[in-house]
């Protein structure tokens, strides 16, 4: 089944969100944060990433927030003023909370080309200070590109792992290695290309068209994996993958069910707003929306809900929001 939602800009164009952000605040009600592509932020808007991370910080208690993710490109050209205005509005939350990185294509090579693996990620977000927070598992070959983590829901217990982009062969094997050895928990991936604007997983054997695959990019002419080859090597393979999240597609909000080889459903997300806008102030470079799920447990699983909210506006997105349930393992 595949379930496709094309994002819509949300209107209105204001600075920074004050307080009253429509969030349902109840004991047993949690969330993980899903940061989606912030190249345009980097490199043009600071104040927007800024909010972005300041709304996070805030809500790490306010919201019972229990891990967070950046879903790739966090910069545009991988040059060290933009990493540092990354840096800037997320350093806050080193060492507090699971933050599994996914570096994007834009985030690899000289000006983030993506021509080779190259990249100033580590220079940055240091896996020793990312590693201080409660549930770090390990990293792919000591670095912050490809992490795994570890968090507790109210009922259940959690594995979270973040991929590079285009994945290589190794990471594929090390994402099937870390799942299998927590059999236990329910496992969530976060990549950066997975899934296409239509909720299709990138492959690059497929004869339709798919902008911004990742057989595109010079690094991927050697060693690496598109969404349709982490899905088969790691994602279906593990009984305990439930839900994956991706971003890298301009514009763009989708959704996707499948299943796996245990015959238990993956819930599959992609989300980017760089160019969805139609606020003057950003001139086509997003309005600062990023993921807040929202999980809900009981004996049998959890009610997930992932909501489109932007900390810069102070708004919801009128259309992009998906609700499902995850199975207990």
């Amino acid at each position: 089944m595949i379930v496709s939602l094309l994002a819509l800009g949300a209107v209105g164009c204001v600075g920074p969100a004050a307080s009253g952000d429509g969030f349902e605040r109840r004991e047993g009600l949690f969330r993980v944060v899903l940061v989606p592509d912030t190249q345009c932020y980097a490199l043009h808007y600071p104040e927007i990433l800024q909010a972005q991370g300041d709304w996070i910080a805030a809500s790490l208690g306010d919201l019972d927030v229990r891990a967070v993710a950046h879903l790739g490109d966090i910069t545009e050209h991988n040059e060290a003023g933009q990493w540092e205005v990354a840096r800037d509005a997320l350093a806050p939350l080193f060492g507090r909370v699971p933050f599994a990185l996914a570096p994007g294509n834009h985030d690899l090579g000289a000006g983030g080309s993506a021509a080779d693996r190259s990249t100033m990620l580590g220079a940055f977000f240091p896996l020793d200070e990312m590693a201080r927070a409660p549930g770090f598992v390990e990293s792919y070959e000591g670095a912050p590109g490809n992490t795994a983590w570890l968090f507790s829901g109210e009922r259940h217990e959690y594995v979270w792992i973040g991929v590079e982009f285009a994945p290589r062969d190794g990471v594929v094997r090390w994402v099937r290695d870390v799942l299998a050895a927590h059999p236990d928990r329910i496992g969530i991936v976060s990549t950066h290309a997975y899934l296409d604007a239509m909720g299709r997983r990138y492959d690059h054997t497929d004869e339709s068209v798919q902008p911004f695959c990742p057989y595109e990019y010079g690094v991927s002419a050697a060693d690496s994996n598109d969404g349709q080859e982490l899905f088969e090597g790691a994602i279906a393979p593990s009984p305990n993958a439930r839900l994956v999240f991706s971003g890298h597609v301009p514009n763009g909000f989708a959704y996707s069910a499948d299943v796996n080889d245990a015959g238990a459903t993956v819930h599959q997300v992609m989300a980017d707003y760089q160019t969805g806008t139609v606020c003057p102030e950003t001139g086509g470079d997003g309005e600062g929306f990023l993921l807040a799920v929202e999980l809900e447990e009981d004996e049998a699983g959890a009610s997930v809900t992932v909501r489109s909210y932007s900390p810069w506006l102070g708004e919801h997105h009128p259309e992009d929001r998906v609700s499902f349930r995850i199975e207990a393992l």
